[in-house]
């Protein structure tokens, strides 16, 4: 059965509530879902008052990932996240340069283009927000 709406502007708030909000869908793949315009989707969301500005927050989730990078140790694999082995390698060399060898974020580039290892571009260019980011999210896990 195909589901056609006479009148989009009557879409259900309960309906948008739980594809917008509680699976976390985007405006795009609610409009794939219902059969309508995406303006009608996000006129609806914001009359409803259902649209959030944690619109990041919401499009960095693992099930439904769609910002363009991923984090460092992940690849997207059909919408989800999931873990880059070969980048986890680099993730956990990064660590154990930080607690072991005590090295500080400014030096691990450095220690890194020294070995030779390359980054996500296949560049030597390592950077101090990078090395950061990778020990913010990989610390306690690895």
């Amino acid at each position: 059965i195909i589901e056609f709406w006479s009148n989009p502007y009557k879409l259900d708030p309960t309906q948008l509530e739980h594809l917008y909000v509680k699976k976390g869908l985007s405006a795009n793949q609610i409009t794939d879902e219902l059969g309508v315009s995406k303006a009608t989707v996000l006129s609806r969301l914001h009359k409803f008052k259902l649209m959030q500005n944690n619109w990041v927050q919401r499009a960095a989730n693992p099930k439904n990932y769609r910002l363009s990078n991923p984090p460092y140790g992940y690849k997207v694999k059909n919408g989800i996240l999931v873990v880059n082995r070969s980048e986890l390698k680099i993730c956990r060399l990064i660590i154990r340069l930080l607690k072991e060898k005590r090295f500080s974020f400014s030096t691990i580039p450095i220690e890194l283009k020294r070995r030779g290892v390359k980054n996500r571009k296949g560049t030597l260019n390592w950077g101090y927000w990078t090395v950061k980011n990778i020990w913010k999210r990989w610390n306690k896990s690895i």
